[in-house]
């Protein structure tokens, strides 16, 4: 199956139009997209994506947990923090049952920091991620679920009502630096 998208540059500013330009050339130049087009009459970019599996994986919600995962690493530099971190393991408990955890970091050597990423629906998983969390024997604050593009209203609601941290893209660095204070 092919997936092509056409933007309409005629929608945004010079400016705009010019770094979506150069991010479009970008994901070719790296083979995120086989065919970029730009079509300079009418405006438009013409992009084709890429259907090898891995381009297909990072386009379906994998490009989050880098984002989370290298947030995280960034903020442990940028103060001094002490910390391990994975991306994308596999847990086997002692019954075999296996979880796929998107991103796990053990700052200081005592704080454990789970992040389960969620670029798209995410409801149905909520109650699978409880479960891990009671699993792990995890506190709910050190339990996140990075929702993209919830609102704040939502992460309080989600959070209040369900036994998980629920965060988004702009503040789940700020809830995990109040693990620290």
């Amino acid at each position: 199956m092919t997936l092509n998208m056409t933007l309409n540059l005629s929608d945004y500013s010079q400016e705009e139009a010019a770094l979506i330009k150069e991010f479009c050339e970008e994901l070719y130049e790296y083979a995120f997209v086989a065919k970029c087009f730009f079509n300079r009459d009418k405006n438009k970019i013409h992009l084709t994506l890429q259907t090898a599996q891995p381009v297909v994986n990072f386009f379906n919600g994998e490009w989050l947990e880098w984002f989370a995962f290298m947030k995280l690493l960034a903020f442990c530099h940028e103060h001094k923090i002490s910390f391990a971190g994975l991306r994308s393991f596999i847990i086997q408990f002692s019954n075999n049952d296996k979880n796929e955890l998107d991103t796990f970091f053990l700052i200081n050597g005592v704080i454990p920091v789970f992040v389960e990423c969620k670029s798209g629906e995410f409801r149905p998983f909520i109650d699978k991620y409880i479960k891990l969390r009671k699993r792990l024997k995890m506190d709910k604050k050190h339990f996140f679920m990075l929702v993209l593009g919830l609102s704040d209203e939502q992460i309080q609601g989600l959070t209040r009502m369900f036994n998980i941290t629920f965060v988004n893209e702009k503040t789940f660095v700020k809830q995990v630096s109040a693990l620290l204070v």
